[in-house]
């Protein structure tokens, strides 16, 4: 299959669409990039017209994933995979299409968690002022973790139904995966939980600093930080997670990457990816502070009900000589 070009958006149920969009606006860091007539409020970060989108909703939570794929024919090809697993696979309307500035576009239902999947061949391009840094210098949508009562089921969909490629396994417990072929670690996460809930949605920023001065702003905002700092084990990173009295029931994170590059295709494995790893953790001494194991534990915390949003900050300092290392390959070598 040709594959997908990236996770593209993330739509979210909230109670106050207009206290959402000046909190994800004023406090994360996004652009407002237009409204629809029934409320709906589109916010980005990047060139794209939205990486956010916030509609009006009794339960907060996640409404749907948007899936950018490399081309029409990619488009294509999921469809009839799906199709052939038995997936029932629902075209998009044109005039839903256009309120989204959306290409061809169709929608299913993970059968695991029930949550909504939208594969889109394109988006329409941001028309104005090219998106610009404000209180964080973010770079991209980076992913979003769902917790699953269903944890197996739920990744043998992604893995053998979607094509998703599994970048790292903690415990049993959590189960990052890529867009294939995608470059960047992760772009979708699985929590085994007792329930089906969003768990939280991350952006990447520039650098460190943009960590601690999203800090700062949310303790001048009033905003109680509940976890934190403390480090994500997958990546190696320095994470707080910080509940907000905003009405959407989802968590924005940051990550800071000092460098990204790609691997050798060649010499890449599973176990040299474990070693890389291993040797990524040495260097960083990230044994020496933080809890050992935050992710697991962080799912099962009852600071995470659905009623209970969440921000959570991530970074890595990656020195210079393992930066070619840290980011995917365009393809598996297999």
């Amino acid at each position: 299959m040709e594959g997908y070009e990236k996770l593209g958006y993330v739509a979210l149920n909230v109670s106050d669409v207009t206290k959402s969009r000046d909190f994800y606006e004023k406090q994360v860091g996004l652009q407002r990039s237009g409204d629809l007539e029934d409320g709906t409020a589109f916010l980005r970060c990047s060139e794209d017209h939205h990486t956010i989108a916030l509609y009006r909703g009794d339960k907060p939570g996640l409404k749907r994933a948007g899936f950018e794929m490399k081309s029409e024919r990619a488009l294509d090809q999921l469809a009839s995979r799906l199709a052939g697993e038995g997936i029932a696979v629902h075209e998009v309307p044109a005039a839903e299409r256009k309120g989204l500035s959306l290409g061809r576009a169709f929608r299913i239902s993970e059968p695991s968690t029930g949550a909504t999947y939208e594969f889109y061949a394109s988006m329409r391009q941001w028309g104005g002022q090219p998106f610009k840094p404000t209180v964080a210098r973010i770079q991209r949508l980076g992913h979003f973790v769902l917790k699953v009562a269903d944890f197996d089921a739920a990744c043998r969909f992604h893995t053998e139904v979607l094509d998703f490629r599994v970048s790292d396994m903690i415990d049993g417990t959590i189960c990052f995966m890529r867009c294939h072929p995608s470059p960047y670690h992760h772009g979708v996460g699985l929590g085994r939980a007792n329930d089906v809930l969003l768990h939280h949605v991350n952006f990447m920023v520039t650098e460190v600093d943009d960590i601690g001065r999203g800090i700062s702003r949310f303790n001048k905002a009033q905003v109680p930080i509940v976890n934190g700092p403390g480090r994500h084990q997958a990546a190696c990173s320095c994470t707080t997670s910080t509940p907000m009295e905003s009405p959407s029931s989802t968590a924005s994170a940051w990550r800071s990457f000092l460098s990204k590059a790609r691997v050798n295709r060649a010499s890449w494995s599973r176990s040299r990816r474990r070693s890389i790893t291993g040797t990524v953790s040495s260097i960083l001494g990230r044994r020496r502070w933080g809890p050992s194991n935050d992710l697991p534990r962080l799912l099962h915390r009852g600071a995470l009900r659905p009623n209970r949003p969440l921000i959570s900050f991530f970074m890595i300092v990656v020195p210079q000589f393992l930066r070619d290392l840290l980011v995917w390959p365009q393809q598996d070598p297999h």
